[in-house]
């Protein structure tokens, strides 16, 4: 069965540092340049082949099933994309045992890279079956996307492989497509020198610098490349040297940082019309909050109204209580004088009595009958004492009732303090 295979390679941030070809406007260009990249991998030569599959075999780990031999079904033609800065660079190939390769090479920065890498891949997936035939001769498609940003910084890695799993078990629902997204930007974080770089560390870390002609680190990594990067160093410099080649470089450089510029531009539109929005929100929030608020100021303003009607009118109703109470409280110091008074005409009679005792012993009988009403009257005295003595009680029962301190009730009614308390 055939294999299908799409590459993707996303050069929107030229390299600092010494650079293969530097326009009149300080340009630099370098192997992340769309351009540059589909001359050194997709011209139709065996130099270019080999390079490419090289690549490829490194990002795929193909070691030990490498793609050997391929053919460019739309080989790069300098004359036929000059005048195509706008267009998507595009190169197929096909293997010598039947793989087809789509490689595309992007100089724009999209805003939404992930949805067209899927998009596109989509498209790439229809083509690998030919019209009329049958599903299991549906071709292997798998797109491989080389950018000079970071992507996933929730990882480390700079190589993420996506392919169709199940997401709880992870059980593939089929081999034959995949997505591949390589981040430059995350090659070598720990600045480790080439000799200590994996095979595919190497080949990355050398298109990050690829513009450092002449310098010792590029001597370095095309040494330790070995005849793939010395071929990838040749074909950059015949590449960087056609005059026709750098003019089209350059205009999709040039396209490029327009675009970038562009896309900034519309993100800092989205922002700002965003921040607008979201002020208008939070203005219509502070709004309601603010009528809220007033409505609350007026409800609290009835509430202190109907407070102070009801403190007032509490007033009232106590002064009624006080004076009531002074009513009482004369009332009772009234009895009060009443009972001293009986009390002492009572001491009168007895004195009275005594006298008559002694003075009338001979009417012995009559003076008991006397006596036997003195005790009578004395028994009512009583009864009216503990009528009076009632009535203290039930004074000091509405005094306690109504708050007044134990202190002014005991003053009030005469009774001990400990009496009141247990009323």
């Amino acid at each position: 069965m055939q294999k299908g295979l799409f590459i993707c390679q996303n050069g929107a941030k030229p390299a600092s540092g010494k650079g293969n070809l530097m326009g009149n406007d300080g340009i630099i260009l370098t192997l992340k340049n769309d351009v540059i990249f589909k001359a050194v991998y997709g011209s139709d030569t065996e130099e270019c082949k080999f390079v490419l599959m090289a690549l490829l075999n490194h990002i795929l780990g193909r070691e030990e099933d490498p793609i050997v031999s391929l053919t460019y079904k739309n080989p790069f033609h300098l004359r036929q994309h000059v005048s195509e800065k706008e267009s998507i660079l595009d190169i197929k190939v096909e293997t010598g045992s039947g793989e087809l390769i789509d490689i595309e090479m992007q100089l724009c920065s999209y805003d939404y890279l992930a949805e067209r890498l899927i998009y596109y891949h989509g498209g790439t997936i229809r083509e690998s079956l030919k019209k009329g035939a049958e599903y299991d001769t549906m071709l292997k498609t798998i797109t491989i996307c080389i950018v000079d940003e970071v992507m996933f910084p929730e990882t480390e890695q700079f190589l993420n492989v996506f392919s169709l799993l199940e997401e709880t078990t992870h059980i593939a629902l089929s081999d034959m497509t995949g997505i591949c997204v390589v981040e430059l930007p995350k090659v070598n974080p720990e600045k480790k020198p080439p000799q200590e770089l994996s095979p595919l560390e190497l080949y990355l870390e050398y298109l990050k610098c690829a513009d450092e002609e002449g310098s010792e680190k590029q001597e370095e990594l095309v040494r330790l490349g070995g005849k793939e990067l010395e071929m990838v160093q040749h074909l950059l410099k015949k590449a960087t040297e056609e005059e026709i080649l750098r003019e089209k470089a350059l205009a999709r450089e040039k396209y490029l940082r327009d675009e970038a510029h562009f896309a900034f531009l519309r993100e800092d539109t989205k922002r700002i019309q965003k921040e607008n929005e979201r002020a208008q929100k939070e203005n219509e929030r502070m709004q309601k909050e603010n009528e809220r608020m007033q409505k609350e100021n007026e409800r609290m303003q009835k509430e202190n109204e109907r407070m102070q009607k009801e403190l007032k009118e509490q007033q009232q109703a106590f002064k009624e209580e006080q004076q009531a109470l002074q009513n009482e409280q004369q009332a009772f110091q009234n009895k009060q004088q009443t009972l001293q008074e009986e009390q002492q005409s009572l001491q009168e009679g007895q004195r009275v009595l005594k006298q008559e005792q002694q003075t009338f012993q001979e009417k012995q009988q009559t003076f008991q009958e006397e006596q036997r009403a003195l005790r009578e009257e004395r028994q009512a005295l009583k009864t009216q004492m503990q009528e009076a003595k009632e009535g203290k009680r039930d004074i000091a029962r509405k005094l306690k009732a109504d708050g007044l301190s134990m202190e002014k009730i005991a003053a009030y009614t005469g009774l001990p303090a400990q009496e009141i308390q247990k009323l």
